[in-house]
């Protein structure tokens, strides 16, 4: 990973609202709505070379301009057992690049998603708390598909 002396600072504005349920058995479930605009987003990209040392693919950072990320998250935590518990969460996320500051192949990337960014995440758990002090779970993640950076202007 290499450095950018060009880059500017990242900030953002997010608003969130969101809903919790929770009963004296242990189940709860939420909701949530939010929206992240952001200005000079933080991203990086592979520059097209080896690093000579470990021979990983080099990155560096940049800012995308300006980009809007959105979306909702389900979550729950269900006792199932005695000392047992299952918990879920699925977050839906829509990500745009506002600006057209990048192009690729002379193609403007305004309204592209961001990079690393997937559309679709979940995850559940199964716990067993064996003790108060010691915890065994087991657990699934999801990560869906997501748009990585093509070699840009460094190359």
């Amino acid at each position: 990973m290499y450095g950018n002396r060009d880059l500017k600072p990242e900030t953002s504005v997010t608003e969130e609202i969101g809903i919790i349920y929770s009963n004296d058995s242990g189940f709860s479930a939420s909701a949530t709505l939010f929206n992240t605009d952001f200005k000079n987003k933080l991203t990086s990209y592979d520059i097209g070379t080896k690093d000579p040392v470990t021979g990983l693919n080099t990155f560096i950072y940049d800012n995308v301009g300006e980009a809007n990320i959105r979306g909702g998250e389900l979550a729950t935590q269900i006792p199932v057992y005695d000392k047992w518990h299952v918990s879920a969460n699925y977050t839906f996320t829509d990500s745009r690049r506002k600006s057209d500051d990048e192009s690729l192949n002379g193609k403007s990337l305004k309204g592209e998603p961001l990079e690393r960014t997937p559309r679709h995440a979940a995850n559940a758990k199964l716990e067993w708390d064996y003790t108060q002090d010691i915890t065994f779970y087991s657990s699934l993640n999801y990560t869906g598909k997501q748009i990585w950076a093509a070699q840009r202007k460094w190359c």
